[in-house]
């Protein structure tokens, strides 16, 4: 009897630590944290004219030097970033973006990877879901913005979808989503969880 609890809870603390792998902590300012999730949501309606294009569609992947036009799930995130941190040098302050500025989901979970450290604790507002195609660079990142229950969080995301009048609207949307879930072709690959400072 003992040796099958034992078992029971090695097996249950392996499954729970390989669910529990895929997600890394960056530091990152509390006010830049706060400003860039509240400047994120003034942009729910935000549309798209064509494809990956609009007037406000070129200020985020400018703001990632990515040519235009282009997907821009991950740079609406990093836009949000800098124009928070250009309305807190006002201020005085002039915090670092803790994500690197070319406007690749990926690439933010991997320099979470190889700069932050691992986390194993539920994930938060403000924390960075991230997707990815199998076998490949491409993927989709959004922001997460509250959480709804013990498996379901509400985000916001750019270079997304909703369903307006019955037709489908491209652009800036909140949207509910289970993070180990996957999205159409695209798999769960982990979160960015942001600790302030």
């Amino acid at each position: 009897m003992k040796k099958s609890i034992s078992l029971s809870l090695f097996l249950f603390t392996f499954i729970y630590i390989a669910r529990a792998q895929p997600n890394y902590i960056l530091a990152i300012d509390s006010a830049l944290a706060d400003m860039s999730l509240a400047i994120a949501l003034k942009e729910i309606g935000v549309r798209e004219s064509k494809e990956n294009q609009g007037v406000r569609i070129r200020e985020y992947l400018d703001s990632t030097k990515v040519d235009y036009p282009a997907s821009y799930c991950a740079a609406g995130i990093y836009w949000s970033m800098a124009i928070a941190r250009s309305q807190l040098a006002k201020d005085g302050s002039s915090p670092d973006i803790p994500l690197p500025q070319n406007g690749a989901a990926n690439s933010y979970y991997s320099f979470a990877r190889k700069k932050g450290r691992v986390h194993y604790g539920s994930i938060q507002k403000g924390d960075l879901i991230v997707w990815r195609l199998p076998g490949s660079w491409q993927g989709h990142i959004e922001r997460i913005t509250r959480r709804l229950n013990r498996f379901w969080v509400e985000t916001i995301g750019f270079n997304t979808t909703a369903i307006i009048n019955g037709k489908p609207i491209q652009g800036v949307w909140l949207k509910k989503r289970n993070p180990q879930h996957p999205l159409g072709r695209l798999k769960y690959r982990g979160t960015i969880h942001f600790e302030k400072q």
